[in-house]
């Protein structure tokens, strides 16, 4: 036999043997899965596109938050485009799972509702992960041992806009957690709705009172970072 036919050989059998390995099935779904360790990684990579901050166009619920009634949003909202932030007293956590599992549901069907076509369809596991954790009572939100607190910073000046100041923030985590806040300048406030860069309005600011932003990724809290002074 040729050694160049002997080397297609090996090569054929190589990538047969790579393919099935990476085709292997997927481990199952934790029996008690997470919003921080399962579910927030599968919702960020397949839907916070249209349900999450960035492009939340009002058409569609934003659950890119656990519950934004949680005591470490305590003071910093209201966040009344999240799922759950109208409902005080009623965890947002738990209407956010009756959504997830009424979409993640495949039905007699066996489609899902979400995430719509053209995208791809969630795998087995990933449903299994999402009915698994809507099913919890409650649904966990988890801890992490070693959190990044979130951080805040000025990306321009502040800049004044009649009765109004307009600042540009950058809104950091190190876990890539989706971060809420409140800017105050004096009494006056505006919303952080998003990690990144975003443009807070604060309305009927006056001026030369302290510039200061409070935020919280919904495990830790950074307050009253000074951001110096409004124009």
């Amino acid at each position: 036999m040729r050694r160049s036919t002997i080397r297609a050989r090996v090569a054929l059998a190589l990538w047969i043997a790579l393919s099935a390995w990476g085709c292997a099935a997927e481990p199952p779904a934790p029996d008690r899965p997470t919003w921080v360790d399962d579910v927030e990684p599968i919702l960020r990579g397949n839907c916070f596109s249209c349900h999450g901050s960035t492009d939340h166009r009002g058409d569609g619920p934003r659950f890119d938050v656990y519950d934004p009634t949680a005591p470490a949003y305590q003071g910093l909202g209201p966040f009344l485009e999240i799922t759950g932030a109208a409902t005080p007293g009623m965890g947002g956590g738990y209407l956010m799972a009756t959504k997830i599992a009424i979409w993640a549901n495949r039905g007699p069907t066996g489609v899902a509702l979400m995430p719509p076509p053209p995208a791809t369809p969630l795998s087995v596991r990933d449903h299994d992960v999402l009915l698994k954790w809507s099913r919890q009572s409650p649904p966990e939100r988890g801890t992490r041992a070693s959190n990044a607190k979130p951080a805040v910073a000025l990306r321009g000046m502040p800049r004044r806009a009649g009765a109004n100041v307009e600042v540009e923030l950058v809104v950091t985590d190190g876990d890539h957690d989706q971060v809420l806040g409140r800017l105050a300048c004096g009494p006056a406030t505006g919303i952080i709705r998003t990690t990144g860069t975003s443009k807070v309005v604060i309305e009927m600011a006056p001026a030369g009172m302290p510039l200061a932003a409070s935020v919280s990724d919904g495990q830790d809290r950074t307050d009253n970072v000074m951001l110096g002074t409004c124009p």
